[in-house]
């Protein structure tokens, strides 16, 4: 007991100086709150035994889909970031977080967030502050849905139909190529070349698509040193604006290949691909096709709660 009173007191001195000494120095700027907040902080930070010990929130980690649980051994775990950076898992499963965050409790405030918050919030519950800090994804998100790369200011706005009534859609074609696809891959772009250049290390993307991915991962990678990107595409199965939207980017790290075959063809390639360990280690493989996590994380910002807003529906407490 006398240990733990000891320790109290030592705790709130050292706090009280500190305050006093910091409001006293001109040379440092002193937090603009009140005195007590101040040294409650303070104490928070210095472990004070009689202040509750603050709830660390739990990790985000990932698995793969075709990882398994023994009893000699649990499944390997990964960051967001070494998920990012891997594309495909190396026992050709897909990531998926080991755990889903329940949204239904967010869902009356989130209802009142702007795109870009209501990004922030949604990616935030899958990415840990040590892997991105709160400011870096605020940027991230800022340069991903810029003003002047969406045709419209709301990035996926939620429009009435008909004038009256309860059916509302939302638009997801105002990005650079006009395809939903966009959502996602504007901010992964961004995203793999905050972490390559953070390491000095470059990625090479190989990506199949069908029409809508290629330009999409074309338009968000271009001109971005940390990554050469390969899209291959079936011949004479993509519209002619998406073979237009590939085929007319003159950018160095953008490489266009129209294959003979379906785009059912093509994703068995990047699959082989990324199968070969070896290969994949030497050349920096990667992949952002549609059958990865974060993309449809991406996507998913996008409409879980701008259709939920409650300027149209009353928001749902039942949702993941």
């Amino acid at each position: 007991m006398f240990c733990r009173l000891l320790c109290v007191y030592l705790n709130f001195e050292f706090s009280i100086r500190e305050y006093f000494e910091k409001k006293n120095t001109n040379s440092v700027a002193v937090p603009n709150t009140p005195p007590l907040t101040y040294l409650r902080e303070m104490m928070i930070a210095s472990s004070s035994p009689f202040l509750p010990k603050q709830k660390k929130k739990k990790e985000m980690r990932y698995r793969s889909t075709r990882s398994i649980d023994t009893a000699e051994q649990k499944a390997p775990t990964f960051s967001f970031q070494e998920a990012v950076l891997t594309g495909i898992a190396d026992d050709g499963g897909l990531f998926m977080p080991v755990s889903i965050p329940h949204c239904g409790k967010f869902m009356s405030k989130w209802s009142k967030l702007s795109f870009h918050d209501l990004a922030f919030e949604i990616l935030s519950l899958y990415i840990d502050r040590d892997d991105i800090p709160a400011a870096d994804l605020r940027g991230l998100i800022a340069k991903a849905y810029a003003a002047d790369l969406w045709s419209d200011g709301e990035i996926a706005p939620v429009k009435q139909i008909g004038g009256s009534g309860s059916f509302y859609i939302q638009e997801l074609w105002h990005g650079p190529t006009l395809a939903f696809k966009d959502i996602a891959m504007q901010f992964i772009g961004h995203l793999l070349e905050y972490y390559l250049s953070k390491q000095n290390k470059k990625v090479t993307l190989v990506i199949s698509t069908s029409g809508d991915t290629g330009p999409a991962a074309i338009h968000a990678i271009k001109g971005k040193p940390s990554s050469e990107v390969y899209v291959l595409f079936p011949t004479g199965m993509v519209s002619e604006r998406q073979a237009k939207q590939m085929t007319g980017v003159s950018d160095k790290n953008v490489h266009v290949y129209s294959v003979a075959g379906s785009s059912d063809d093509m994703d068995i390639v990047v699959k082989n691909l990324n199968a070969d360990l070896k290969f994949k280690k030497t050349n920096g493989l990667c992949s952002i096709n549609s059958f990865n996590w974060y993309e449809e994380r991406c996507c998913m910002h996008a409409c879980t709660t701008h259709c939920q807003n409650n300027h149209h529906n009353p928001p749902r407490d039942d949702i993941s």
